[in-house]
């Protein structure tokens, strides 16, 4: 019978022989690697540990990507809107706050950052209108977000940042004049504005009597939790004490206002807040409306922030529906089976 024991023995000292030869083998082979990491030229004196890549590989990183595809089918019409192959160093340098999950940009004022629009290319997809594509080109040094076409085709809405932060703009594609609205329009949630059958713009901006930015303050970091274990995932950039709480609610609450596109405005009464979303009625007459409010959670981002499900009455700012509170921090009453966010019913103008 043969010794089990002895050939464990025996097959552990082979691994480990086999281990310290493979050591020993990194360990010679170490300083040439390093040299070869740092860069040694012909005459043996080290260069820059920095590579350039090779031009095909550069062509390829920054090629221009596919542009992004928006239609519209009442009229036709394709809107092909091509994004920056690369986000120039200076736009990823900039100061940005860390707020409730989100990474702000208190230049531009919009939440985390992507490769902006340069261009969009408005097309007819009717062969039989003949009609030339229309080029809309921003600014040197800004770029495009958020384009969207107005209910009739006749417009295409795009989000401007630039220098002098976040401003709405507007193309008249039959005639190609652009339109560019000095709103201060808030666009820390995403996309700050929403058409309307009427042809008008709901637009979320930024309260008139907002004032100056919170002055920083010591605030210690407090973190209480009552009852059983809640699981949750790591989150980054949470808000970490009251100053930020202050200061997250200061650069994102927002007041809704009705746009015209002459760019006359009508404001929608009693209408502040933490506006996480919205979508107003086809005709114009309501908007469903997300609503954050407190206590903000020192451990998950503004998603499980406690919210608010409500219909709002854009002529009079009248509340006629409002769900109770859900989310992280408040009891839920009843069973707690409320709406997290409404639709409008396809073909109706007061159903959700």
């Amino acid at each position: 019978m043969p010794n089990i024991h002895s050939f464990h023995l025996y097959r552990t000292e082979a691994r480990r022989r086999r281990l310290h030869c493979a050591l020993l083998i990194l360990l010679l082979s170490a300083p040439a690697a390093l040299a070869l990491g740092a860069g040694v030229g012909p005459a043996g004196a080290p260069q820059d540990d920095f590579r350039e890549p090779e031009p095909a590989v550069t062509a390829l990183l920054t090629a221009q990507p596919p542009p992004e595809v928006i239609t519209h089918a009442r009229s036709a019409q394709v809107a092909l809107a091509y994004r920056e192959p690369v986000v120039p160093i200076e736009r990823l340098g900039r100061p940005r706050l860390g707020l409730a999950g989100f990474l702000f940009d208190p230049a531009w004022g919009v939440s985390n950052f992507s490769a902006g629009i340069r261009r969009i290319e408005i097309v007819s997809a009717d062969p039989s209108a003949g009609r030339a594509p229309v080029n809309w080109q921003s600014p040197e040094g800004a770029v495009f977000e958020f384009p969207l076409f107005s209910p009739d085709g006749r417009f295409l809405s795009a989000l401007l940042l630039g220098d002098g932060g976040a401003r709405l703009a507007l193309l008249d594609i039959r005639s190609g004049r652009e339109r560019v609205l000095e709103l201060a329009v808030n666009a820390a949630w995403g996309s700050p504005c929403s058409w309307m059958d009427n042809g008008e713009l709901l637009c979320r901006v930024i309260p008139p009597d907002r004032g100056p930015e919170p002055a920083a303050r010591p605030a210690p970091t407090l973190v209480e939790h009552e009852g059983e274990a809640l699981p949750l995932r790591t989150y980054s950039n949470l808000l970490e004490n009251d100053y930020e709480d202050t200061l997250f609610e200061y650069h994102y609450s927002a007041v809704l206002i009705r746009v015209a596109v002459d760019g006359s405005t009508r404001p929608v009464p009693g209408s502040g807040g933490l506006i996480k979303s919205f979508s107003p009625s086809p005709d114009g007459r309501f908007a469903t409306v997300t609503r954050l409010q407190r206590p903000f959670s020192r451990l998950a981002p503004a998603s499980r922030f406690p919210s608010v499900v409500e219909v709002w009455d854009l002529a009079t700012g009248a509340r006629p529906y409002a769900s109770p509170a859900r989310g992280i921090g408040v009891e839920e009453e009843g069973d707690g089976d409320y709406p997290r966010r409404g639709e409008w019913m396809p073909g109706s103008s007061d159903t959700i």
